[in-house]
């Protein structure tokens, strides 16, 4: 099984290996891989050490590894308490940067549903390389380069919806961009599938927010310059003039994911194969154009890059230089940078009923999009029908609802069905940090 990695929040700025290990009571025998040290992303003041237990874990954080508990506490002496997790929920620095004034642009990647913010990116060789902070802080050393999590886990008793995990994402962004220059500097997102959405529903918050009412909202959208969106189900979104100012890469999947079925200790993917995002549900085709990569790979392994001579991680590097020597007085975006959201409309869609998928987008929850997690309307046992909204252009209201009447929403792909996220096939590593599907 793959070894877990923690991260070890509210270490003084001085701190190095020698101090680290004595706050974490290890042996002299005890080996740890400090993977980085860098500014905490909402107090800069402190720093975050994201490590691995070369021959495992203290006995202490037992109780948090087997899921008792979401985090531990130890104490450092002439320091407040440090803080260890492994969900790495809000935002974390990957690799130091420069002086501040030095860093180029701000890398911000956000991991799907039921996905895991930092174990989600790592490759499957026997290097286990997490390619945003082993590969990007050598060939972008400038960038500050981030990743998100939230808890979207499918057997977590939340009840998130969208708008709280978009929320998430603009407050930790705003803690993160304070001053003038941080509020300017260009950001790049990268999103993988559900993590696509989430993205753009915070642009479109974003600039929806008037500078009056929270200039440090506002200011982030107007500030991106780019986003790459890694098989994200974008069909049913209103994209007309998406790009006239915003860059985006589409990358889209070839190969087909097995899909989860219920087993005794959870889900494993033992299902049918099925293309988890379709290319046209991937692609955006705004009237200004985008960059395309077919990548020969499946949903999951579409952010997975085990070395540098990956095709898909040539082309993402290609991109990120050249977004990278972006301008630094970026126009400010217009609100046709990002698309208009359309009218909600009531359209009666059958889902399985509670209980639900916790954390799910497509439930409890009003989606902007049309395609679909099939393996996931599977996971719960249909015991009763619900009704659900989602966003139709009003033109296509009557047609969409003669259409409902006709095919099973479930069976059919249409719009209202959860949005898709795609697996491989399940193995004893999709558990890396208390993650089952990545």
């Amino acid at each position: 099984m793959a070894s877990k990695v923690f991260r070890i929040s509210g270490l003084p700025p001085q701190t190095d290996t020698n101090t680290l290990r004595e706050a974490l009571g290890l042996k002299q025998e005890d080996i740890i891989n400090i993977k980085a040290i860098s500014p905490c992303c909402s107090d800069p003041a402190t720093k975050v050490a994201i490590v691995e237990f070369g021959q495992g874990p203290p006995s202490y954080l037992k109780d948090m590894i087997e899921g008792h508990k979401s985090d531990h506490q130890v104490e450092m002496a002439g320091c407040d308490d440090l803080n260890i997790d492994m969900n790495f929920y809000g935002l974390a620095q990957l690799y130091a940067t420069p002086h501040k004034a030095d860093i180029s642009a701000d890398i911000v990647a956000v991991t799907s549903i039921a996905g895991h913010a930092f174990g989600s990116w790592r490759g499957r060789g026997n290097l286990r390389r997490m390619w945003l902070q082993d590969f990007l802080q050598k060939d972008l050393p400038n960038c500050r380069t981030m990743i998100f999590g939230y808890n979207s886990k499918l057997d977590s008793p939340g009840i998130h919806q969208i708008e709280d995990y978009r929320d998430n994402l603009l407050t930790e962004l705003k803690k993160a961009r304070v001053s003038g220059e941080e509020q300017s500097r260009p950001i790049i997102f990268i999103g993988h599938s559900f993590g696509g959405i989430i993205i753009t529903q915070a642009l479109v918050k974003s600039r929806d927010t008037k500078p009056s009412s929270d200039p440090d909202i506002n200011a982030i959208h107007k500030a991106t310059y780019a986003t790459l969106f890694f098989g994200t189900p974008h069909r049913g979104f209103n994209v007309e003039s998406l790009t006239k100012m915003l860059k985006i890469v589409s990358f889209y999947e070839t190969i087909k994911s097995q899909t989860p079925e219920k087993v005794n200790k959870g889900f494993e993917r033992i299902g049918g194969y099925q293309l988890s995002v379709s290319k046209t549900s991937a692609l955006l085709n705004p009237p200004e154009g985008e960059i395309t990569v077919c990548v020969n790979e499946d949903h999951t392994h579409l952010v997975k890059f085990d070395s540098k001579q990956r095709s898909a991680y040539s082309d993402t590097i290609l991109n990120l230089k050249r977004f990278e020597r972006a301008p630094p007085g970026l126009p400010a975006a217009s609100a046709s940078l990002i698309p208009t959201m359309p009218p909600i409309i009531p359209v009666p869609h059958i889902l399985p009923a509670s209980p639900t998928v916790p954390g799910s987008p497509g439930i409890n929850n009003q989606t902007p999009f049309r395609d679909a997690y099939p393996e996931l309307q599977s996971l719960q046992p249909p015991l009763k029908s619900r009704r659900y909204y989602t966003r139709i252009p009003k033109g296509k209201l009557e047609a969409e609802r003669k259409r409902q009447q006709a095919v099973s929403i479930i069976k059919s792909g249409s719009m209202g069905r959860i949005p898709d996220q795609g697996k491989s096939s399940f193995s004893p590593e999709d558990e890396e940090n208390g993650e089952k599907f990545e």
